[in-house]
């Protein structure tokens, strides 16, 4: 027979064999409950870790996009009240019914999925395997145990184009062609340059780079497949990330002194994770008042710290090309258009309901016109980023138009806050390399995925828009809002702790 343990929030001691204790974690709608883990005999070297995931509004479709929606799982573990580890997987258990459950090749973490066409909230009951001699685990040992879900969308493998073909600004284009789309039909090295059918652009207030290449083979481009963060990322899974940090890390991570935009009031940015005192080495949480608590992009963290987080998560950056093809997907490109994928799009004052709830909404969306956070007046009540997803969960109908999705399901894209990217328009952009985080970080805090350029150096710019990027009078700032715009594709002016700049991952290889 089996030795079960039942674990929860609250400490059982079962016979000699320790004690476990895991803490449900979720973000933008997942849950993670029940969490068991199972050992085979009290000589048993491998564990088996169960636990039930759920997330509303899951899809699978063979039409369209033909993609789907998954949730990145990735376990952390500490034993005696030591510092936490990444928890390396060894497989996944018994396949719950109707889903997948792929375990990343590096045992990192495990993508958990639909098997077969379908829409609406999904819950499964999931196992996954794990090799405590491995990791030096003993039966005995008092064991911590944090079971992360980070809600993402599949972007299949395909031809797509960058730029729209208009005159934006920095704008790419295949040269020759008067300003025509550049199509990407492979990962393989693109060449930059004036030569008709070369990839070039413009670089007007040196936000569009250096014109150079090629863009080497390793520099993804989009063309292959990857996962994407359905949401961008948000202040609980932040604070989630900080609680399992050494306490030598913690004060670099400390960020609640963001909570203020010189002149503009204490509720500018909306962020309001707590202090960390580290003479207590207490956990953070995150109060904020205002729209959405713990769903409110993360703003406020700098690209050092962006990076880390990617790299404890087990995933890693996104670059520009990744986004117009995540935000486009394969269509013809309409000139000036938004991830909603139309050129219009509608700005107004929001109002709200149940303001402060999980349930919040805006309630004053028209239909059948393009949505996304921008243009919010400097003194709304709501200023700052708005939470994650609202645009979707308050259109009046669940189209791309009205929910400003990007093609394959990606929220908010061209608005809310600024999308950090890995830019093609610096060498140090062009010299990334598409490795994955592996869950640790260096004993400074930094991460330590040797393909991904350091945080200080040119290698990441912007795209979309923020919350406050201007209004809808002014064109020139609406336009910058757009799929293929680059006003600040290279400029890495945003390297710091902006307030209007944030981050997302990818998973590209499985």
């Amino acid at each position: 027979m089996p030795i079960w343990f039942y674990v929860t929030l609250m400490k059982y001691y079962l016979f000699c064999c320790g004690l476990l204790l895991v803490q449900w974690l979720g973000a933008n709608n997942i849950s993670i409950s029940n969490t068991q883990v199972v050992i085979d005999g009290p000589a048993a070297s491998e564990a088996t870790i169960r636990f039930d995931l759920s997330w509303e509004n899951s899809w699978r479709t063979n039409n369209g996009p033909s993609n789907w929606d998954a949730t990145w799982i990735f376990v952390k573990y500490r034993t005696n009240g030591g510092d936490y580890q990444h928890l390396k997987l060894t497989g996944a258990g018994t396949l719950p019914a109707g889903a997948t459950v792929q375990v990343s090749s590096d045992k990192v973490g495990a993508l958990v999925y639909r098997s077969a066409p379908g829409t609406g909230s999904v819950t499964y009951s999931v196992e996954l395997l794990w090799d405590i001699a491995r990791d030096g685990v003993a039966q005995s040992d008092a064991l911590d145990l944090k079971v992360f879900g980070i809600e993402m969308v599949y972007v299949p493998q395909g031809n797509f184009y960058v730029g729209d073909g208009n005159t934006g600004k920095n704008e790419l284009f295949a040269s020759g062609t008067g300003n025509q789309p550049y199509q990407i039909t492979s990962e393989n090295s693109i060449a930059v340059g004036t030569a008709t059918g070369q990839l070039y652009y413009t670089n007007e207030d040196s936000g569009g780079g250096d014109r150079g290449g090629p863009i080497p083979a390793d520099f993804p481009k989009g063309y292959d497949p990857f996962y994407v963060a359905k949401y961008e990322t948000s202040q609980r899974e932040w604070v989630d990330f900080f609680n399992t940090l050494p306490a030598a890390m913690k004060e670099t991570f400390d960020i609640h002194n963001g909570t203020e935009y010189p002149g503009h009031g204490t509720n500018k940015a909306n962020n309001r994770v707590t202090a960390y005192d580290p003479t207590t080495d207490n956990l953070i949480d995150t109060n904020r008042g205002g729209i959405e608590r713990g769903t409110t992009p993360m703003n406020y963290v700098d690209q050092k710290q962006a990076l880390a987080y990617l790299d404890w998560a087990g995933l890693r950056p996104w670059t520009e090309l990744e986004l117009e093809k995540t935000a486009r997907g394969p269509s013809t490109p309409i000139p000036g258009e938004f991830s909603s994928g139309s050129a219009d799009s509608e700005f107004q004052n929001f109002t709200f309901t149940n303001k402060g709830l999980p349930n919040s909404r805006i309630t004053n969306l028209s239909e059948g016109r393009g949505h996304f956070i921008f243009g919010i007046q400097r003194d709304n009540e709501a200023n700052g980023p708005l939470r994650t997803g609202v645009v979707s969960a308050s259109a009046v109908n669940a189209t791309r138009l009205e929910t400003g999705a990007g093609y394959y399901g990606a929220m908010d894209i061209s608005g809310n806050l600024w999308e950090r990217v890995v830019t093609i328009g610096t060498p140090d952009g062009r010299s990334f390399v598409p490795d994955h985080g592996d869950g640790t970080l260096s004993t400074t805090g930094r991460h330590n995925v040797l393909g991904w350029p350091a945080g200080e150096v040119a290698a990441y710019g912007i795209k979309g828009c923020a919350y406050v990027s201007g209004n809808s009078s002014n064109l020139d700032r609406v336009a910058r809002c757009a799929v293929s715009a680059r006003r600040n594709a290279a400029g890495n002016r945003d390297k710091g702790d902006h307030d209007y700049a944030l981050f997302r991952g990818v998973r590209s290889s499985f």
